[in-house]
């Protein structure tokens, strides 16, 4: 990072229940390691400035207007043991005129990874303070200043100590822990009177009831060492998941014992398989219902247990895993690895493309089918795809965006882009999948992504009846899904300017608020230019349209104008 250039870096996973932690973590992992060594530990802080205009509410309040004040500070370490980059703002917003729904707002992110024994022990740790949707109406903004009730401030992330050991020629073995954890704060308007079942209905943010969330997780793995001649390889895993949510005493586990196998057919062609068992079950208390129908809700708004009623089973999935499929990498530039089987009750498949052109041109495509909740994306994944044991076939997920839920376009650099995911406890099963092409030249670059997302959900708090033991069947929850294309592109004009533009089409169908479907259009520009070696003007505007095929068209707009200084 260039003096005088503040950045925001983007990571997917995470964890800090209060801002002030992110950079808590980034001295945590220098001081617990002692070098002798040199370190390059470089530290920018920065104030901003900024004026914004924006129509409130996804264009239902009116105009508003506000003058944000804001630090924020940038963090990069590498020293022999540790490398990484942390990034943290804080802002305050004072409003001017019509109606502001946040006055205060925390960005950031944290990626450190640290050696504390040569080749053997090993400590992560990472964090990501963001908005995301309050309820399953979605967040497909590229606006980082939209100023939506149907958002919540998130703190998660995680710490990972993992152990790597070879034994000779025979094996590698590595285990990791990962302890994560998410809090939540958004809004919460009530229950739009539903009198006979708890359901989200015009207006509802029951989605936003979780507050947090801790989640754990263990992966013990020996395979064969890694070798691009042997002719057969093997990994034999076992894995375990928990989630604890204190919406309910709600409690997730998953246990699994794998044996992957892959046989060498060419110099680029592996057929690989894998076979094991699996067992996972979802419990939570339920609820207690008022005498006229509604749930009990305390005064912070979250629901109360009934003791008079049994702890539920949402589901219970257990039976043998499978999958078989092949890998195929004829170059360094290209990969190709395609999986189908059966896991969580069902049929799924995955694939992982990725391919470099000669002329710099990348093209990457990915689709995975996991059984996942909010909580788990943010703390027990990689960018939507849970951590596993490595795969003996070698190849990483080549094909994975590298933001898949929230928003931060704050800075050109940031991850501009977010997948409709509402903060919900609902476990789901999630079919993902993008496509994307991207180019860097010396002044500009650009990418262009068309990205496909479903949610299946398997329980639901909201939709249980008052008297009723058990819950709804699953089939009965419904399905979020979107698809869409998203695109961006940078272009430094000079070696003091830069303009960034981005643009954004999808449509949404939502399950868990009333039936709709939403198509929505977004474009945005941004330049920036450098007034001196710490001072920089930026200026950004947003346009978007909403349609929706139950009414309820929408226009909104977003423009800002601020100065930032970097000391």
């Amino acid at each position: 990072m260039k003096k005088g250039q503040a950045r925001e870096m983007t990571f997917s996973k995470g964890w800090a229940p209060k801002p002030q932690w992110l950079g808590a973590l980034c001295v945590l992992s220098v001081t617990s390691v002692s070098s002798p060594v040199q370190a390059d530990f470089i530290v920018t802080p920065g104030v901003e400035l900024r004026q914004v205009i924006s129509n409130n509410s996804r264009g239902s309040g009116g105009v508003t207007g506000w003058l944000e004040a804001a630090a924020f500070m940038d963090v990069e370490i590498e020293t022999n043991r540790v490398q990484g980059s942390g990034y943290l703002r804080a802002g305050r917003a004072f409003k001017e005129f019509g109606s502001l729904e946040r006055e205060e707002r925390y960005e950031g992110s944290l990626d450190l990874k640290s050696e504390l024994l040569d080749d053997f022990l090993f400590m992560d740790f990472g964090g990501i303070a963001s908005q995301y949707a309050a309820d399953p109406r979605g967040f497909n903004l590229i606006s980082n200043d939209a100023d939506s009730g149907n958002t919540a401030q998130v703190f998660s992330g995680y710490v990972e100590p993992r152990v790597m050991q070879r034994f000779g020629n025979f094996a590698d073995f590595e285990a990791r822990y990962r302890f994560g954890a998410v809090s939540a704060d958004g809004p919460n308007t009530g229950l739009a009177g539903l009198p006979e079942e708890f359901g989200l209905g015009t207006g509802d943010t029951v989605g936003a009831l979780l507050t947090d969330s801790v989640t754990q997780s263990g992966h013990l793995v020996l395979a064969s060492p890694e070798d691009a001649t042997s002719t057969i390889t093997w990994a034999l895993s076992g894995s375990a998941t928990h989630e604890d949510l204190d919406q309910l005493d709600q409690k997730y586990r998953s246990y699994r014992g794998l044996l992957d196998v892959g046989v060498r057919v060419t110099r680029s062609l592996q057929i690989v398989g894998s076979a094991g068992y699996e067992d996972i079950e979802n419990t939570q208390d339920s609820i207690l219902f008022g005498i006229d129908g509604l749930p009990v809700l305390d005064a912070g708004g979250n629901l109360q247990i009934d003791p008079a009623m049994p702890r539920r089973t949402a589901f219970a999935i257990d039976g043998m895993t499978w999958d078989a499929g092949f890998r195929w990498a004829p170059s360094r530039r290209t990969l190709l690895e395609v999986r189908g089987g059966r896991r969580f009750g069902d049929t799924v498949f995955s694939l992982n493309m990725g391919h470099m052109t000669r002329g710099g041109t990348q093209f990457t495509a990915n689709w995975q089918e996991t059984l996942n909740s909010f909580s788990r994306l943010l703390t027990q994944s990689l960018n939507g795809v849970p951590i596993a044991a490595r795969q003996i076939s070698g190849g990483s997920q080549f094909g994975v965006p590298t933001c898949v839920i929230g928003v931060d376009a704050s800075q050109p650099s940031g991850c501009a882009f977010g997948l409709s995911q509402a903060i919900t406890p609902a476990t789901f099963k999630l079919n993902r999948g993008t496509f994307s092409v991207g180019h860097e030249y010396d002044a500009w670059s650009w990418n262009v992504e068309a990205f496909y997302d479903q949610r299946r959900y398997l329980d639901s708090q909201q939709l249980q009846t008052p008297g009723t033991p058990q819950l709804p069947p699953s089939g009965l929850l419904g399905k979020d899904q979107s698809f869409g294309l998203r695109s961006r592109a940078d272009l430094k004009l000079s070696e003091r300017e830069t303009l960034g533009a981005s643009a954004f089409a999808a449509r949404n169908k939502f399950a868990l608020t009333t039936p709709r479907k939403d198509y929505n259009v977004h474009a945005g520009l941004s330049y920036r230019r450098s007034l001196s070696k710490n001072l920089a003007a930026t200026t950004s505007g947003y346009l978007g349209h909403t349609f929706s095929e139950f009414g309820g068209d929408y226009t909104s707009f977003t423009a800002s104008v601020g100065l930032q200084y970097v000391f």
